[in-house]
């Protein structure tokens, strides 16, 4: 471990390579086990982390637990080792491992015996056996690159031939196999290196090999490879019977004790898992530098020490911490890891209890404060925001470092006034501001917990929706009172299931998720925002068959709008289709508004959205109707007009929508969305793509806490309302096209056909 550094690279469990991104100093006097782990001693810090199996799934235990545990520990077989695409090799790898086993000290070419299945085998792969004498046979071919390749005494294996592709390494396996008889080597302490070399070579293919001590027959005693299966090419060479099970599954702990300290070190690897020893047994990361905040508790520590500085460090960074020492316990150094309820902490702190001591053994914990200090002074705290107007408890605050743990339990409130806090007057810290938010595309909510959010689906507007693919950096111009331009960034890096590196928790987890509802494999495995968990509408929405392109709607579509009035509060005005045939209610198009009088709405938003689709005559003003927040009614006094009447006088008529029932709107709402009859026909209501508000609302709409039977009201629902006002108008109603207050227009009055009469979803405004 010592030897291994940031930039390195090691196996993971799943048999790729990972890189070594992070290391801790040498510790001393730490409490430490030794473990027997598959025939190989290994010896571990108390904290160290492995990945074990258990009746859980992959749970993460330390050494010092696994060693109070009263129950057996295995750890999960690691896969195959990619040491990446064949190699140009000297040799081939089955003719250096049969020469291994079997080539005479003086001469590797010459082997002892005659087998014709052996000869047979080299030929197929180009090379030739020649009878060299009474019962001894040799080889034709690169006799020198033999002999070059194993010396007369000290035969090891090729450093080249270990880090082979799969096909040669095995290649190589099966030349073993065969050299000794279809069962491995058997030899004696002075070749235990070659037999070594054979262990970590079986191992880096996923054959689960072990040295054990014993007797076999035609052997006799010494030192051995076991494998769980057999592998070579000779079929006569069965002399040895392979292990019950075809595939290793586990290596069982056998021996766990405590012993004497020894030094230790820490490092974090990419994807959390790596393999030690030469048997490829998979190991956890230590914690180490896991989360961002711990980067600068690095760098406090260099200031403090002034130390040698990291060559990986950027310029500035090096540059600043060199102009700027730093006295221990002076560090104005603060991060801040959040959740919205203290009850989510707890595990995240007891992880940082076996973490920090590691990095820092001096680190101190205040349990009333719920904050680590380290040696420099750099404070770590946890906290919550439960209530509403919790975040007034940062105020005033500078945090260097802002974590926000399940992004989506907070409000956008919360979120951007904390950030407002992100700031320091440290000269080395301020070039390492950071925010970072983790979170799944769902709200769950532990029992006794009410946690309240104006809009569900702020992460997925702020984040998302602006770059759904992610990996995209979005920059916002930011003009200084200077004149001087910044630009504030944020990026979103998507992630799935699939993009865990352990194939087998993978594997598991897919199982359980694919028994599940389709919403919540959507949001599970694929890391879809559209799939809201917890919502209202969760078992109803499906934005493969709720969503559509726009397209032209037929003239003989009857077509009316819906309207959920708001002047200080968000409105939403919506135009809808309906296709009788098939009773599918269409959404084509939709706007929402602030602080805009009647007038002013109709002249600027309706009135040319329906110019443009011949919905509006210049003699009689809409030929469209429809449902609105009954608010409009509301008398303003006895002289001054309701909204209604502003409307009727700008040329634009409504009907009351049915606000009697919350809930028999809702359910008006989820029987269109459930109309698609388990997918044998299309749903029966759908958004036009363009529709990007409701699109967004809908899905994210929480059920009410004291009322299941209907969403929860506040927030940002306008868009959800008006779609539920249109619904209910649209259930049970004959409509007929244009729909003007239900009546046909004449056929004496209709006018020919105009093949480019308006283009419903294309006209944007």
């Amino acid at each position: 471990m010592e030897v291994l550094h940031p930039g390195d690279l090691v196996f993971g469990i799943d048999g790729r390579q990972r890189r070594v991104i992070a290391e801790t100093p040498v510790q001393r006097d730490r409490p430490c086990f030794e473990l027997v782990i598959h025939e190989q001693t290994i010896v571990a810090d108390a904290a160290h982390e492995w990945v074990t199996l258990a009746s859980e799934l992959h749970p993460l235990k330390t050494t010092e637990q696994i060693a109070n545990s009263v129950f057996a520990t295995s750890i999960p077989a690691a896969g195959v080792a990619d040491f990446g695409p064949a190699k140009p090799l000297q040799l081939d790898p089955y003719v250096l491992g049969v020469c291994l086993v079997m080539g005479q000290p003086k001469d590797r070419s010459k082997f002892t015996g005659w087998d014709l299945e052996l000869y047979a085998n080299m030929q197929l792969i180009g090379y030739t056996l020649d009878e060299a004498g009474y019962r001894v046979s040799q080889i034709r071919e690169r006799r020198d690159v033999i002999n070059a390749l194993i010396p007369e005494s000290g035969r090891r294996i090729p450093p080249s031939f270990m880090a082979g592709s799969f096909n040669q390494r095995m290649a190589l396996v099966e030349g073993i196999m065969d050299g000794a008889g279809g069962t491995g080597p058997t030899v004696g302490e002075d070749d235990l290196p070659f037999l070594a070399d054979f262990l970590a070579l079986a191992a880096s293919c996923g054959l689960g090999p072990r040295i054990v001590r014993g007797y076999r027959k035609k052997h006799g005693r010494g030192w051995y490879v076991y494998i769980q299966s057999r592998h070579h090419r000779c079929s006569r060479r069965t002399a040895g019977k392979p292990h019950k099970r075809d595939e290793r599954q586990r290596y069982e702990v056998t021996r766990i004790t405590r012993v004497p300290s020894v030094p230790v070190k820490c490092i974090q690897v990419e994807g959390g898992t790596y393999c030690i020893t030469p048997a490829y047994i998979p190991t956890h990361n230590s914690m180490v530098l896991l989360t961002d905040p711990l980067e600068q508790v690095w760098v406090e520590h260099i200031r403090c020490q002034q130390d040698k500085i990291p060559d990986a460090f950027p310029e500035d960074i090096k540059a600043a911490i060199k102009e700027n020492p730093l006295r221990w316990g002076y560090s104005e150094g603060w991060a801040l890891h959040l959740r919205r309820t203290l009850t989510r902490l707890g595990e995240t702190i007891e992880r940082a209890h076996r973490m920090f001591p590691l990095i820092d053994p001096d680190v101190d914990w205040n349990e009333k404060k719920s904050t680590f200090t380290f040696s420099s002074g750099f404070k770590y705290q946890f906290g919550h925001c439960k209530d509403r107007n919790d975040h007034n408890n940062y105020l005033g605050q500078q945090y260097t470092h802002l974590g926000f743990d399940e992004l989506i339990e907070f409000n956008k409130d919360q979120y951007d006034f904390i950030c407002s806090r992100n700031r320091t007057g440290d000269r080395v810290l301020r070039l390492m501001l950071k925010k970072r938010s983790a979170s799944n595309p769902k709200l769950t909510k532990a029992k006794g917990e009410d946690i309240q959010l104006d809009d569900p689906g702020w992460v997925k507007k702020y984040f998302v929706d602006p770059a759904p693919k992610g990996n995209v950096i979005l920059r916002k111009k930011v003009v200084l009172k200077s004149g001087e331009v910044v630009y504030h960034r944020r990026l979103y890096l998507p992630a799935t299931l699939y993009d865990n590196p352990d194939p087998d928790f993978v594997r598991q987890y897919e199982i359980e998720l694919r028994t599940k509802p389709k919403h919540i494999q959507e949001a599970y495995l694929f890391g879809r925002w559209d799939s809201v968990i917890g919502s209202f509408f969760e078992d109803a929405w499906n934005p493969d068959i709720h969503i559509c392109r726009p397209f032209k709607i037929p003239q003989h579509w009857p077509v009316f709008r819906a309207l959920d009035w708001g002047y200080q509060t968000e409105g939403c005005l919506g135009y809808y289709a309906l296709d009788k045939e098939q009773d599918i209610l269409y959404k084509f198009w939709e706007c929402v508004f602030k602080k805009k009088p009647v007038t002013y709405f109709v002249d600027t938003i309706l009135k040319p959205f329906e110019v443009a689709n011949k919905l509006w005559s210049p003699f009689g003003g809409s030929l469209v109707y429809g449902p609105a927040d009954t608010q409009i009614w509301e008398e303003r006094g006895e002289s001054a007009k309701s909204k209604y009447q502003e409307f009727v006088t700008a040329g634009v008529d409504w009907c009351y929508a049915d606000k009697k029932s919350r809930a028999d709107n809702a359910q008006r709402v989820h029987e269109r969305l459930m109309g698609h009859e388990n997918f044998t026909r299309p749903p029966r209501l759908v958004l036009f793509a363009n529709c990007a508000s409701t699109r967004q609302v809908l899905p994210a709409m929480q059920t009410n806490p004291n009322d299941a039977t209907e969403p929860a009201k506040g927030g940002f629902d306008h868009p959800y309302d008006e779609t539920s006002y249109a619904c209910a108008y649209a259930h049970g109603r004959i409509l007929e096209a244009p729909n003007y207050k239900g009546r046909v227009v004449e056929k004496d009055d209709e006018e020919p056909e105009d093949a480019s009469r308006g283009s419903f979803g294309y006209w944007q405004g």
